[in-house]
């Protein structure tokens, strides 16, 4: 499970593994990192991919900004990480993204 506070922003840092354990410092061809409300709709919420990702041995990093879930409820999606190499393409990650609850909203930003 992922969570974050609607409207921070959120750095993460992944690894692929091999069938070993050990990690792959090739980068992949192409990477999706996407949430959805729930696993059936097609509507993508949030996309991130390999070009919005840093690559440094081995572990790629992004970022899911404030703006990407301001205007999102709070509650429970669906996510996935799929890897994309050629004609392999595997799920690496999948899971619940949850939005939990801010207090201060970027309209309380005022420094007034």
């Amino acid at each position: 499970m992922l969570k974050v506070i609607r409207g921070d922003t959120n750095i993460f840092k992944f690894t692929r593994k091999d069938s070993e354990g050990n990690t792959i410092t090739q980068k992949a061809n192409a990477l999706y990192f996407t949430i959805k409300s729930d696993c059936f709709t097609n509507k993508v919420l949030i996309q991130k991919t390999i070009d919005d990702m840093t690559f440094e041995n081995g572990v790629y990093t992004f970022t899911i900004d404030g703006n990407d879930t301001d205007n999102l409820n709070y509650g429970f999606y669906k996510y996935d990480l799929e890897v994309v190499e050629e004609e392999y393409k595997q799920t690496i990650s999948i899971g619940d993204f949850v939005i939990e609850e801010e207090v201060t909203f970027t309209s309380n930003e005022s420094g007034d």
